[in-house]
């Protein structure tokens, strides 16, 4: 059981995504999670990145920028967790 859904939303932020993914990664012990990327229609190449570099992140592609909340929205309809972290 997933205890933990960690969502997150993107949008033209790969180094910032990149580091806030290795860290949950690195750092996250001791709880059954699961990480959420929504991406709002990135140009900069992150949902590629998360693709190569992350592949136990389930990432949702928004053809258009949908913003902040209707974008945690998707992302939480995708969650599995018993917690939602945004």
């Amino acid at each position: 059981m997933v205890e933990l859904s960690v969502i997150i939303v993107s949008y033209n932020t790969k180094t910032d995504l990149q580091n806030c993914l290795k860290s949950i990664f690195r750092l996250t012990k001791d709880v059954n999670f699961e990480v959420i990327v929504v991406d709002n229609a990135s140009k900069d190449g992150s949902p590629d990145m998360v693709k190569r570099q992350f592949p136990k992140v389930e990432l949702i592609r928004s053809e258009e920028n949908i913003g902040f909340g209707k974008a945690n929205n998707l992302g939480a309809e995708t969650a599995r967790g018993e917690f939602l972290l945004f």
